[in-house]
């Protein structure tokens, strides 16, 4: 169903890459077809160079990018199953006489649009993780429910739908399956097994978007307060979890000195500045356009229920074996704060990128730690479930009407 909205989608807009995207697939051009990350023969490209005014660095020399680089991995097998249908068709045309009408440098219709569908396949594949990390908590009902009601009632509509090509479906998908893997662990026991490869799903977390390093800390959490064990096990857990996220953020920090030639986040080398004494929290959340709560109230009302439970178990809060023998207490404690962290920096970050169209996009990513709120209510009501359908048809009648008079005010 996505991938056909998307399809008329471009037709309607007769392009597929345009915006920020630009800058990621000048990392999967540059990689598969020059294997570099010097954007010389990209940024200026007529159709696909970078939207706005081309820096370069004074200590490399080279063309800057502030983008993460991991979107632009993910993008790679998409684009190299573009680049391989472009020559096979070449190919073809080529034994029949024909003028050879696909382009093979990586700027052609097929590798872009490849890209797009892998971006499709990869929120899609968010969805089915945040289908099975709910069952593990509730029942088949309540996590199929859950991901109807999150998928139709929020922006993940539409960066799954309308614009995937962007880091969003990714962040969406890596966050699933870390709060699929964080909830195993709650459940049964740490291990080296299991922590290892939460720490490799963190680490292309951060990786895609720099801001989620905010989820790590929940996590780090979560893993230090689990189920009885002694201290240094957990640390060594914690270490391991670490150190995996370390190697594969190292690729970001490569990255970073090879265009920039100095360490940091790139949006500040660039200039851009973060207000963290005059955090902006009411724009965020209720601003026209892109408050969170504004666009998807139904997120308001989740962040209410995780709220409540946690109150209501606020007696089990300080004491340790209670909270070990509470998983999903300790899971939703985690969500929260996972929440509150990724507020505080959105809220930091300046007005031009609050979190472009559509609901705060910057989000995204904490979707799946507000999905448990929508499931803990779901599942309470699950045998009365008549004012629950009046609430998914009002949120989602809310948000469909928004996105439509939106995107007609804005094309």
């Amino acid at each position: 169903m996505s991938l056909l909205i998307y399809v008329l989608g471009v037709i309607r807009v007769k392009s597929i890459i345009w915006g920020d995207s630009l800058y990621y697939y000048s990392y999967t051009r540059s990689i598969v077809m020059d294997a570099d990350i010097d954007f010389t023969n990209q940024a200026f490209h007529p159709k696909l160079g970078f939207p706005n005014i081309v820096e370069i660095s004074d200590k490399t020399g080279l063309i800057t990018n502030k983008f993460s680089p991991g979107t632009s991995l993910f993008w790679i097998p998409g684009f190299m199953i573009g680049q391989l249908l472009a020559s096979f068709s070449n190919y073809i045309l080529m034994i029949f006489n024909r003028p050879l009408i696909f382009l093979t440098d990586g700027n052609g219709f097929l590798p872009e649009f490849f890209t797009a569908v892998s971006s499709v396949l990869y929120s899609s594949l968010g969805l089915w993780y945040l289908f099975k990390l709910i069952k593990l908590w509730f029942n088949k009902k309540t996590a199929s429910l859950t991901v109807l009601l999150l998928f139709f009632t929020t922006q993940i509509f539409y960066y799954t739908s309308v614009d995937p090509v962007n880091s969003h479906s990714i962040s969406f998908l890596l966050s699933s399956i870390l709060l699929y893997q964080l909830t195993k662990v709650l459940k049964t026991n740490p291990s080296w097994q299991k922590v290892i490869p939460m720490g490799i799903v963190a680490g292309l977390l951060v990786l895609v978007r720099n801001q989620d390093i905010v989820v790590i800390a929940p996590v780090l959490l979560a893993i230090l307060l689990s189920k009885k064990e002694s201290l240094l096990n957990k640390l060594n857990w914690i270490t391991l979890f670490l150190g995996s996220a370390f190697v594969i953020f190292s690729i970001q920090i490569y990255t970073t000195l090879t265009l920039f030639g100095v360490l940091g986040s790139p949006y500040l080398i660039r200039g851009e500045k973060l207000s963290w004494f005059k955090p902006d929290f009411f724009r965020v959340l209720f601003s026209f356009e892109n408050g969170l709560f504004f666009f998807a109230p139904i997120l308001l009302f989740a962040v209410m229920i995780i709220l409540k439970f946690i109150i209501i178990n606020s007696k089990n809060l300080f004491n340790l074996k209670k909270l070990q023998a509470n998983p999903l207490l300790l899971f939703v404690i985690t969500a929260m704060i996972t929440f509150l962290l990724q507020l505080y920096v959105v809220a930091s970050w300046g007005e031009e990128i609050i979190g472009g169209p559509y609901g705060t996009r910057m989000f995204i990513s904490i979707l799946p730690h507000l999905s448990i709120g929508l499931a803990i209510i779901l599942n309470k009501t699950k045998d009365k479930f008549n004012y629950i359908y009046w609430l998914m048809l009002i949120a989602l009648f809310i948000n469909i009407s928004m996105q439509t008079f939106l995107m007609l005010y804005r094309f």
